[in-house]
């Protein structure tokens, strides 16, 4: 408790790198370092083309010959890197202090998509829904962090918010570590 207070009367730190700040949030080097994705990507199922990153969003072979069963996908960047790490540090650091920078990443991932003209609905969603998770892993983790960031997003884009409209029925392995194609 001291040290929360000690924390709360020096300022913050930045989630990413942890450089003190007069408040939490991100340092001006690491928001920087945290620049969207725009170009080089799948629009129907987010595939990255690492060959040409700076192409237009374009369909890929594999969406062309069996579309997804929705229309389209935002996201804010390649899971690597400093947002990797932010987002790694909110999961298991038993923290709230990520969700806020996390939901504004995601609206303005919302924002950038629905700008194009096969992008996502820019009037925003019709409801957020957040991924439930297993007892063991809520009690592990402390907060579901799905569930956060869907409270965020949801109350910047002025959606409703569901959180018992999924159920977890089984406990299932963890995803930390798959690759891709998993």
């Amino acid at each position: 408790m001291i040290a929360r207070l000690l924390r709360a009367l020096a300022g913050g730190r930045c989630a990413a790198c942890c450089a003190a700040l007069a408040a939490p949030g991100l340092c001006e080097p690491c928001r920087a370092a945290l620049a969207p994705r725009e170009n080089g990507y799948c629009p129907r199922c987010a595939r990255l083309n690492d060959d040409a990153p700076h192409a237009p969003p374009e369909v890929c072979p594999a969406c062309r010959d069996a579309s997804p069963a929705w229309d389209a996908v935002g996201f804010y960047g390649a899971y690597e890197g400093l947002l990797r790490t932010l987002i790694l540090r909110w999961k298991f650091g038993r923290t709230l202090t990520g969700a806020r920078i996390l939901a504004d990443l995601a609206v303005q991932a919302w924002r950038d998509h629905a700008a194009r003209p096969d992008g996502l609905d820019p009037d925003g969603p019709d409801l957020v829904l957040a991924v439930p998770m297993h007892r063991r892993g809520l009690l592990r983790r402390g907060f579901n962090q799905s569930l956060e960031l869907a409270r965020g997003l949801g109350a910047v884009l002025g959606a409703p918010v569901d959180a018992h409209a999924l159920t977890r029925v089984r406990r299932t392995a963890s995803q930390r570590g798959l690759d891709a194609k998993a």
